[in-house]
């Protein structure tokens, strides 16, 4: 790891670190790093917060430390310095574009660019609030439902319908699968979805009813009504309430899988066992009973002890529940 001062001048290679992990989340495109190095080691005056660390694959900035006997806990944030600098202090508004044409406007003068863009519906991003061009980005993953692939040493996002594949990866316990944890729960369960538009603006005339349905776990009829004043384009609006419905009438289900990455300690197994953020994976448990598939929402990486790896599996990159309690206590914040 090349390590830098807040100036971004080189001061050198780090080296005798210990326990490196890269923490990866879909639902944002984020990643941290952190690490621990001796608390007597020649470099340890200049790992200083606010300096930055440049890995083959990205930049960080240093954001943590923890002060131990022996070794000293280090934690790193991505550097999107640039993006959380642009301000928007009156709130930021881009009404029914595409999400490239959205991006592009509130990376202007950042030095950022938006790379691959494989989503090409039209939304709006009405946000009343200050925000920076950070913010912007997320809200965009969220209104536009999409993914992200952030590259900070070219400073290029990319922007997917959907990150990762099916290439046919299995966690079998007695295989790769160590240990597998598993959280379900229909607290936020829903069959049948009343979407609400600006000025009251419904389905019922593209539709014929004012709702849709969804009974694919269950036939029972519970009723959610969401409104959403950003919406003035009904084909949209149906759009995208078909895809919370296909969230809500469903369980809500978490793996917490500790994986061992044999196709990183071992090419024989590279074509077979690999696997990456967004993929699909079948996992294979008789313990808790699951054979299903799932996507990869969180990956921990060990880059110096791929056996540590550990995978966070979920069949929704960010339920609905999370973004509707999201938005609830930024309501009550606001009151």
């Amino acid at each position: 790891m090349q390590l830098y001062d807040d100036r971004k001048r080189r001061i050198g290679t780090l080296a005798g670190f210990k326990d490196r992990a890269v923490t990866r989340t879909l639902d944002s495109g984020d990643k941290e790093l952190s690490f621990e190095y001796p608390a007597d080691g020649g470099m340890v005056g200049l790992l200083k917060e606010e300096y930055y660390i440049r890995t083959k694959e990205d930049e960080f900035v240093l954001k943590a430390v923890e002060a131990g006997e022996r070794y000293n806990k280090y934690t790193a944030a991505l550097n999107v310095e640039e993006l959380e600098g642009q301000s928007f202090p009156y709130g930021f508004a881009s009404q029914e574009k595409a999400v490239r044409e959205c991006l592009e406007f509130a990376f202007e003068g950042t030095g950022w660019t938006v790379g691959t863009c494989t989503v090409t519906k039209r939304r709006t991003i009405d946000m009343e609030e200050a925000a920076t061009a950070w913010d912007v980005l997320q809200s965009c993953l969220s209104t536009y439902r999409c993914e992200c692939e952030i590259d900070t040493l070219k400073k290029r996002v990319n922007i997917y319908e959907r990150i990762g594949r099916d290439r046919g990866c299995y966690f079998v316990e007695g295989l790769n699968l160590r240990k597998l944890a598993a959280t379900s729960d229909t607290y936020e369960f829903y069959t049948r979805i009343i979407p609400i538009g600006k000025d009251g603006i419904t389905i019922e005339w593209l539709h014929g009813k004012e709702y849709l349905e969804n009974h694919q776990y269950s036939s029972k009829v519970k009723t959610y009504t969401w409104k959403d004043e950003r919406y003035t384009n009904t084909t949209s609006l149906m759009e995208d309430a078909e895809a919370k419905l296909e969230e809500l009438s469903k369980p809500y289900k978490v793996y917490a899988a500790d994986v061992a990455d044999l196709a990183k300690a071992n090419p024989e197994y590279k074509n077979i066992l690999d696997y990456g953020i967004g993929d699909t994976v079948m996992m294979v448990s008789k313990h808790l009973r699951v054979r299903e598939k799932q996507r990869i929402v969180k990956i921990v990486e060990y880059p110096e002890a791929p056996e540590k790896n550990t995978v966070e599996l979920s069949n929704t990159t960010k339920t609905f529940a999370e973004v509707q309690k999201a938005e609830t206590e930024l309501a009550k914040n606001e009151a």
